[in-house]
């Protein structure tokens, strides 16, 4: 789906409140934009019609958007805390008004601040990381993600990506 389809289904809360997010930066609304459908085209490329499940595909997106938002935010503020917490306010809202149910928003969220994990470890490294980049990590972060059955398995691993759905994605 691309963003401006993800944009026409919602509803007039929804939209109001992602307005109060961007009007004191409304030209974020692009790096937003752009880093939403870039991770939905990057997710469907390396696992077409299956990220949209609670399986490892789905981990992978929820991450990769993550790490993009921080990218595209980059290019606009320059400031790494700030264009982290721009991406954290943004797919917090999204799980926020996503229709999931509290296991699988709990995963969403888990696998988000995954991302920004590799995302801030990453920038510490290197000051230049294109998508390309971000996409290997984010698939060898991938090796070692786990099956969850309950809120309690996300707290026992903080540092992994997390799935609740044993689907073969490759």
């Amino acid at each position: 789906m691309d963003s401006w389809k993800l944009l026409n289904t919602l509803n007039y809360k929804q939209l109001f409140s992602l307005f109060l997010i961007f009007i004191k930066q409304p030209l974020y609304i692009y790096p937003a934009l752009k880093a939403t459908s870039n991770s939905m085209l990057i997710a469907q490329k390396e696992f077409p019609n299956i990220h949209g499940k609670n399986n490892k595909a789905n981990a992978f997106r929820h991450a990769l958007w993550n790490i993009l938002l921080v990218l595209e935010m980059l290019k606009w503020c320059k400031n790494s805390e700030k264009a982290i917490l721009f991406a954290e306010k943004i797919t917090t809202w999204h799980e926020d008004f996503s229709p999931n149910n509290p296991l699988e928003t709990a995963m969403d969220l888990h696998n988000n601040q995954v991302g920004i994990q590799i995302i801030t470890s990453l920038l510490k490294q290197s000051k230049t990381l294109t998508s390309s980049e971000a996409i290997k990590w984010v698939h060898q972060k991938l090796k070692t993600s786990i099956i969850v059955f309950n809120t309690d398995d996300f707290e026992k691993n903080t540092n992994e990506l997390v799935y609740l759905e044993d689907v073969n994605y490759i």
